[in-house]
């Protein structure tokens, strides 16, 4: 018999959260002015909780587009910036029952170029926004949950804020001076604009490719080459 032989300790499973947290934004690019929402799913685990807090933190470049809405009776409420930009706080005081899903939403707009707000969010790297053109300033949002002291989670996602535009690259270096910021941001806009077009055109080739394009554009392309389309 062999004595040496280790002793493996059973495989036990961590338990499932008691809460987790989602918080996506619905856009992952955006200009000056335009609009963001923040979507925050909270679930609550095989356990009731009592005294859920959920704070959604917003960086100084958003603003609140209008006010939250009332979830599951907690009527939100907005705190204006500070250090770390504007702050909305849903409060349920109540048990909510195990497995509860919560779904909120913080609509947000990107401040505009000329507004403090946007100044603030640029100080902080602004000599190195205008000597790369082509990285944006990226926005961080924070969606914290807490219940009690012991039981906490969060989630974050940024966008990128086009300060300037790619497009900036392909014209003479007299328009990227520091004095054109304005024909920048104009770009940068007109850039958001043409994206969704320049990705359809990155990929074109696959809609003339059978075994890539939708089936349904098959006998389309069988007519250019004055053949039929059969399925495989």
């Amino acid at each position: 018999m062999n004595t040496n032989s280790a002793v493996v300790a059973p495989h036990t499973a961590e338990p499932p959260p008691l809460l987790t947290v989602s918080h996506v934004a619905s856009a992952h690019r955006c200009c000056v002015g335009e609009p963001v929402t923040w979507h925050t799913r909270v679930k609550l685990g095989a356990q009731p909780l009592t005294g859920l807090t959920v704070t959604v933190t917003l960086p100084h470049v958003l603003l609140l587009l209008r006010a939250p809405k009332a979830v599951a009776g907690a009527v939100p409420q907005p705190f204006p910036p500070d250090t770390l930009g504007w702050q909305v706080e849903w409060r349920w005081p109540q048990t909510l029952p195990a497995g509860t899903v919560l779904n909120l939403e913080t609509e947000t707009q990107v401040a505009q170029a000329n507004s403090a707000e946007f100044e603030k969010f640029l100080s902080l790297d602004l000599e190195d926004m205008r000597s790369d053109r082509e990285r944006d300033a990226l926005a961080r949002s924070v969606a914290r949950a807490t219940a009690g002291q012991d039981i906490r989670a969060n989630d974050a996602d940024c966008i990128g804020v086009a300060v300037m535009s790619r497009y900036m690259a392909h014209l003479p270096g007299i328009f990227r001076q520091e004095n054109n910021d304005l024909l920048g941001r104009f770009l940068a806009m007109l850039e958001t604009f043409w994206q969704p077009i320049e990705r359809r055109l990155d990929h074109i080739e696959a809609y003339f490719d059978p075994q890539l394009m939708p089936e349904a554009l098959r006998p389309w392309l069988a007519s250019w080459a004055t053949t039929t389309s059969r399925r495989r």
